[in-house]
């Protein structure tokens, strides 16, 4: 039986403490088997790869504040195995390399591979001294974790960022590794020393209730909470426009909510909320409607100031919810950091009176074209409910406007606001007079973004028809109606066959000198002569 063997002698590992090390393996085929035969180490040729510079603790490389290029490729591991950052039952924060930073002021030091890298990083920072025995993983040194974080919110990539309160003259070891072993690349870290965005509440006038981690106002969280119960027990007031002060909790795993409800009162109003928070504290704020399950309508997110934009509200009640963020370590007391945050939920009044075509009876007059609009302020005096066709989403329908449009054609009429008003929309066509039925109606246009509409009916010239613009559930906002009529306009085509005829002579002459105002087509009062010549002048297809 033929032997072939072939000896590896250039096989790299990482040892425990980070130097790579070559092990000489022999493979021998016997037909089809394979059999694996490992040497002793022997020492690392001269083709392997060297680790990094900085790839132990003791070599930490000294840094100042900026941007700085680093890579961890064939870094070893030498840092403590315990960490808070613990992701998935990993507290390892694997192939490190290693930098040293003086804090130059006292401050609020910052230290991110957000969008940098090309790695699933970790970093973590340290106070002490490093172990003099490199392989230990940190073993023998007295290295204190001041700080660590795995990812970090809107950082792509599983990057991260690390924010810690820090004074002149401290001396912080900064760890940069990866989630898993083997984990490595390169890019870069930013390393910034700030004045604190926020140093606790000021000139307030409203104090939370709950004594900061009691749980008292956890909303839908709250244990106690049921479907029969009274939402406003596991909630506290908020009055708009005036800033409140609230304490939360956060220890990487549990988390204080703080839930607070408001009232929007008729006919609706401008609303918008902040939150200001620490540096070191990722701040989570909610606007939702009231009800279990939650009704969301807005969240956002971040560092110090974090703000749901300005929006309409319609009458009713309404929930701010703030919550620290899980990565964050949020202390209750004197002493502690992060715990503090100022909310504020601001009405401004819109500077726009009610419409004048809030009411039917006040419709404003419109031709073919496009016609600016506010529903800002503007009652409910159509149907609060739209018919089926028209309500896959809901039937509610208020705050709207009207027109009155004269047809300009008989034949297509199109009314819309697709993507030229800023609200969910919807549209409904009344026949004659505000006592009249309503003839067509659309929610959602095809191919419309933000839910606006679009709808076409068929109109005869000269007819008049009611536009209503109204929003969904009460949506407001501002826009542009557009109308346009596809066909001609034959006010002699009496019968509506699409062209002035002998029908059309024989129903003029038939009411020859009566005052039917179809038959007037001068507007003399009188069908007669001069009526006659306006047909015989649109003689022919419309």
């Amino acid at each position: 039986m033929s032997l072939d063997q072939l000896k590896i002698t250039e096989l790299h590992t990482v040892g425990p403490g980070g130097p790579k090390r070559s092990i000489a393996v022999t493979i021998a085929l016997f037909g089809a088997s394979l059999i694996c035969y490992l040497a002793s180490p022997v020492a690392a040729s001269a083709g392997a790869a060297a680790p990094p510079a900085n790839d132990l603790c003791i070599d930490a490389q000294p840094i100042g504040q900026g941007i700085h290029a680093f890579t961890s490729i064939d870094a070893g591991t030498d840092g403590p195995t315990s960490s808070s950052c613990s992701t998935f039952g990993n507290q390892v924060t694997w192939n490190d390399v290693w930098f040293r930073y003086v804090v130059e002021s006292d401050g609020i030091l910052r230290v991110s591979t957000c969008n940098l890298i090309d790695f699933d990083s970790r970093i973590a920072l340290y106070e002490g001294a490093c172990s003099e025995e490199s392989g230990e993983k940190g073993a023998g040194g007295s290295l204190v974790e001041i700080g660590c974080n795995d990812d970090a919110p809107g950082c792509a990539g599983y990057s991260s960022t690390v924010v810690i309160a820090c004074t002149e003259g401290q001396s912080i070891l900064v760890r940069i590794g990866g989630f898993a072993d083997g984990a490595t690349g390169s890019g870069s870290f930013e390393l910034t020393v700030q004045p604190p965005c926020f140093e606790g509440c000021s000139e307030v006038n409203q104090l939370e209730l709950e004594p900061c981690g009691m749980g008292t106002n956890d909303g839908c969280n709250t244990a106690a909470y049921s479907a029969d119960a009274d939402l406003s027990m596991f909630h506290e007031m908020l009055s708009i426009d005036v800033p409140l002060c609230g304490t939360w909790f956060c220890d990487g795993a549990t988390r204080d909510t703080d839930w607070f409800m408001f009232s929007v009162p008729e006919p609706g109003a401008m609303m918008s909320v902040n939150l200001h928070t620490s540096d070191l504290v990722v701040g989570y704020l909610y606007l939702a409607r009231t009800g279990c399950p939650l009704e969301l309508i807005d969240y956002k997110y971040g560092e110090c100031l974090t703000s749901i934009p300005e929006q309409w509200l319609i009458p009713g009640e309404y929930r701010a919810i703030v919550a620290p963020g899980f990565e964050s370590i949020a202390q209750c007391g004197p002493g502690g950091t992060g715990g503090d945050y100022e909310l504020l939920v601001s009405e401004r009044e819109y500077d726009v009176p009610i419409p004048e075509n809030d009411d039917c009876a006040n419709a404003t007059l419109v031709a073919d074209g496009a016609h600016s609009f506010t529903n800002f302020y503007s009652t409910t005096d159509g149907p609060g409910q739209a018919p089926t066709e028209c309500s896959e989403y809901g039937p509610i329908i208020l705050a709207d406007v009207w027109f009155a449009y004269e047809a300009s054609c008989s034949g297509e009429v199109t009314a819309s606001v697709c993507e030229t008003a800023n609200f969910d929309t919807r549209l409904e066509i009344w026949g004659g007079d505000c006592a009249g039925a309503m003839i067509a109606c659309n929610d959602d246009g095809e191919g419309c973004e933000g839910y606006t509409s679009e709808v076409s009916f068929d109109a005869t010239c000269g007819s008049t028809y009611l536009v209503r613009v109204a929003g969904y559930q009460g949506a407001r906002g501002e826009g542009i109606l557009s109308i346009d009529c596809a066909g001609a306009c034959c006010p002699a085509d009496f019968d509506g066959d699409g062209r002035v005829g002998g029908s059309d002579l024989a129903a003029l002459l038939g009411g020859w000198n009566s005052s039917s105002p179809d038959l007037d087509l001068t507007g003399d009062g009188v069908a007669n002569g001069a009526d006659l010549a306006a047909l015989l002048g649109g003689w022919g297809d419309c």
